[in-house]
């Protein structure tokens, strides 16, 4: 098995990547912060859209 995160993850695998509470996930899909499709009643995450959308959240934090 890889150690790469898969290209389509839950919520759980999200907060795993992103090193943070499963519930502050759940929040900011809320807040449409964070990019996230729902499927029925399960979320599906991209991990590229996620990595694109922690680059450019990093990018304005720092005043880029």
């Amino acid at each position: 098995m890889s150690d790469t995160p898969p290209e389509v993850m839950t919520v759980e695998q999200a907060a795993e990547l992103l090193q943070l509470d499963r519930n502050t996930v759940y929040a900011a899909i809320k807040r449409k912060e964070i990019p996230a499709q729902r499927i029925g009643k399960s979320i599906r995450l991209s991990r590229a859209a996620l990595l694109d959308w922690l680059r450019v959240s990093a990018g304005s934090a720092l005043g880029k």
